[in-house]
């Protein structure tokens, strides 16, 4: 049970403590590993059909882990780890955690100039890559200098999962973390949505508090899903709930990108997910795919879609209930840094919320621009605070000291309010406000407007300089994709201003003054809108 309460003198709210009794994570892994029914299958892999039970996972662990230490990698290297999903990930990701090897999972559609920065960033001991990224990571290898670097090994190498040991003798135990709530697990790559990713350090303690920080009931019978990619907290905390709390995990080994929504779709009905986790434009899409096919029980297993990344509208949660009238849509508000989801709405009937339940082991204060905090229902900027620690970005002291505030806090650059039930409420990014002199404008209370049109897909609000000189205050275009663009018209540009101008203020409503059809939302990686590739184009436009 989570219990809020709320300070009203120094205007902070806090959740229940959250008891986990482990020292480490890769201690928190063999106790399941060791506990749970061996053959019970954990993972599957759409493409090679693999299964792992929890006994294959148990011993290749050990395997990579003993074969590690053979090697000379020790409590505290790094370990970048340059794959896609796939069959020997899992192993190979549990070993790290269990010997102490802090392991990035890298972005491998990143450019060479960016996997060469983020190299020299990680200073990894090992890297251990896909064998179809040989020559990429070989090429931006060649002139670096790594003092640490020891090993650069295929997945496909048998240094990696070779048997050179006794098979009888496993009698492997984690190393011994000291403080598990200051001891890196995982060095990861947060979205970038305010440009280039960063490398967010998170502990065992983080870790695992995200993980019992659980962002949706799961049992012996669920098959959980997401199509993110490997870096993302989605992916590396789905490897580990199988094992912790029932069911399996089918994931494919391509990028999301590289994955057609039908199949998106198909893939769901072939293995009979029944918890699917997804940003919003992409469900969207395959909502309408499920829509437009010519199977009437498309997506009828899914029980469960959490829906994540940026803001979830109403439109979206009555379409999917349209689609798949079983199908509970749950919003999640979550982030790399703090290892999981922040809140849900999961345990609330406010589902016109964006945000809900704070989750175990957080306090939340909401500030002004001038740091002061605000009371109940007055929106500011969100700031936690985690009972296990967060250990910032690495090497990135600029970032630090914008981000993570004094004991302990945490700038989360989202606008937000807590209401007087104690549940939170999340906006939009701060820095995406549209600001004008004698008004400011939320995109997404816009967008969750225009997109209740029957002819709107999606959309997207965006603030940019003027072409009068001098002026700071921004003007706001709004970009929409429409059913049919072909009938765009002056009539639906007037339907939509008229459906604006019954939400905002006159001062509100004389921001936005283009309304400008596209034919899709430019997306960054995460699947989140790309509001500076819009930014640009509106000025462009404007010219």
């Amino acid at each position: 049970m989570i219990e809020i309460k709320y300070n009203n003198s120094d205007k902070i709210w806090q959740s229940s403590a959250l008891n986990i009794n482990y020292s480490s994570l890769g201690e928190a892994i063999f106790s399941k590993l060791n506990e749970s029914d061996p053959d019970r299958i954990i993972e599957v892999n759409h493409e090679s059909d693999i299964k792992l039970t929890v006994n294959d996972i148990r011993h290749q662990t050990i395997i990579v882990a003993k074969n590690l230490q053979k090697l000379g990698v020790k409590k505290g290297d790094t370990v970048i780890l340059f794959s896609r999903s796939n069959s020997k990930v899992t192993p190979v990701t549990f070993a790290c955690y269990a010997l102490g090897l802090p392991v990035n999972f890298f972005e491998t559609s990143f450019q060479d100039d960016i996997i060469r920065h983020n190299f020299e960033l990680l200073n990894p001991t090992l890297i251990i890559f896909e064998e179809e990224f040989r020559q990429k990571i070989c090429k931006c290898l060649n002139g670096l200098q790594l003092p640490k670097l020891k090993h650069t090994l295929s997945l496909e190498n048998d240094e990696v999962f070779q048997v050179n040991f006794d098979e009888e003798d496993e009698d492997f135990q984690p190393v011994w973390i000291e403080d598990p709530s200051q001891y890196p697990a995982a060095l990861l790559f947060t979205s970038g949505s305010t440009g280039m990713p960063k490398i967010a350090i998170i502990s065992h303690a983080l870790m695992l508090q995200g993980l019992y920080n659980k962002w949706w009931p799961l049992g012996p019978d669920s098959i959980i899903c997401s199509y993110a990619d490997l870096r993302w907290i989605v992916q590396v905390q789905m490897m580990l709930q199988p094992l912790f709390f029932g069911g399996k995990r089918v994931y494919s080994i391509r990028l999301e990108s590289a994955i057609p929504v039908k199949e998106k779709r198909q893939i769901i009905d072939l293995h009979k997910i029944t918890h699917f986790c997804e940003v919003p434009m992409f469900y969207l899409d395959i909502l309408a795919s499920a829509e437009q096919s010519d199977n009437p029980n498309s997506l009828s297993s899914l029980r469960i879609a959490l829906v994540a990344g940026e803001v979830v509208t109403e439109t979206l949660v009555d379409y999917s209930q349209s689609v798949i009238p079983k199908c509970k849509v749950i919003k999640c508000y979550g982030m790399t840094e703090v290892a999981g989801a922040v809140c849900t709405n999961e345990l609330i009937s406010k589902y016109n919320l964006n945000g809900g339940v704070l989750k175990n082991g957080f306090m939340v204060k909401i500030v002004n621009d001038d740091g002061c905090s605000l009371g109940p229902n007055e929106a500011g900027r969100l700031c936690l605070k985690s009972a296990a620690p967060l250990l910032g970005y690495l090497k990135n002291e600029k970032a630090n000291m914008k981000a993570y505030l004094d004991d302990g806090w945490y700038d989360t650059g989202d606008c937000a309010c807590m209401d007087l039930d104690n549940l939170l409420g999340i906006g939009t990014r701060y820095h995406d406000l549209v600001r004008s002199s004698g008004a400011i404008i939320v995109p997404s209370v816009v967008e969750g407007i225009v997109n209740t049109h029957p002819s709107v897909l999606s959309s997207a609000l965006v603030g940019h300089s003027s072409l009068k000189k001098d002026s700071k205050d921004e003007i706001g275009s709004l970009f929409v994709v429409i059913v049919n663009n072909d009938k765009f018209s002056n009539e639906i540009e007037g339907e939509l201003r008229e459906l604006i101008r019954n939400e905002l203020t006159n001062e509100q409503f004389e921001i936005i003054r283009h309304i400008r059809i596209i034919s899709e939302i430019p997306l960054k990686t995460c699947g989140k809108a790309d509001r500076s590739a819009l930014k640009i184009l509106a000025e462009k436009l404007q010219n």
